[in-house]
């Protein structure tokens, strides 16, 4: 039987609730995550030369928490994205009832690909695009005109082809791998001479390996939040070793 999808017609992202709760869980887990950079190595550890440098160490230290808050919200941005068997149910609901495309409380995807849609005529979908996101930018040429329910409805039937026409079959990728290894590989080379992978070969006769490193160590440090917000979402969680192998391709040495 083919999967019914439910339409999602409000935010379910509260970014500074998630925000928040990661910036807590690194504060909880700080020590562990400078470690594993060797943070002290560079900074000093709180206490040192009678605790003269106790303030800076502690602001740097904060500094790179929020810093990797970012990074791990950003992430969160990257993946958090409406399915498309959901997407389609939620424009064929605001198709069938076009007030629903101007509610407030829509997900900013689903308002982003209607005003790329939107028509006010002939002319090109998208060209009055701020009729439906409801905003008058700087600079943007034409009087503002309020949407209609045809021309909403209009919107929402051709998103649905848009949408179709990008479907792809199977389970969709992950696309925040790359960012990550990007961005925390770059934290973790302020603090290390270079990101490397090491694999333990089993014993003989076994298949098995493992692989360690001090880049893994950091990932597996600052992941856990994150990963937390996926699976309550019912998200893909991300792997430190996918990350891993993502950084050691972008920062060769």
């Amino acid at each position: 039987m083919p999967t019914v999808y439910k339409p999602q017609l409000i935010v379910q992202l509260a970014y500074q609730t998630h925000a928040t709760y990661v910036r807590e869980w690194l504060s909880e887990h700080r020590r562990n995550v400078l470690e594993t950079l060797r943070f002290y190595d560079e900074h000093g550890k709180l206490g040192d030369f009678e605790g003269r440098f106790d303030k800076q160490i502690d602001q740097s230290a904060n500094d790179l928490l929020d810093e990797i808050t970012g990074v791990l919200i950003e992430a969160l941005c990257w993946m958090a994205v409406i399915p498309s068997g959901v997407m389609m149910a939620t424009l064929d609901k605001i198709a069938k009832q076009p007030a629903l495309g101007l509610s407030p409380l829509l997900p900013g995807e689903v308002d982003r690909l209607l005003a790329c849609c939107y028509q006010r005529g002939d002319e090109k979908p998208g060209t009055f695009w701020p009729d439906v996101m409801r905003i008058r930018p700087k600079g943007f040429k034409g009087k503002p005109r309020p949407p209609t329910k045809l021309r909403i409805k209009n919107a929402a039937v051709l998103a649905q082809e848009n949408v179709r026409q990008r479907r792809r079959k199977g389970r969709p990728s992950i696309d925040a791998h790359e960012p990550i290894a990007t961005k925390l590989g770059s934290i973790f080379l302020r603090y290390q001479p270079s990101i490397t992978r090491i694999t333990d070969v089993g014993t003989p006769g076994a298949s098995t390996s493992k692989e360690r490193g001090d880049f893994l160590d950091f990932v597996e440090s600052v992941l856990p939040p994150l990963n937390t917000i996926l699976r309550n979402r019912g998200l893909a969680r991300v792997t430190p070793l996918t990350i891993v192998r993502q950084a050691t391709q972008i920062y060769r040495r």
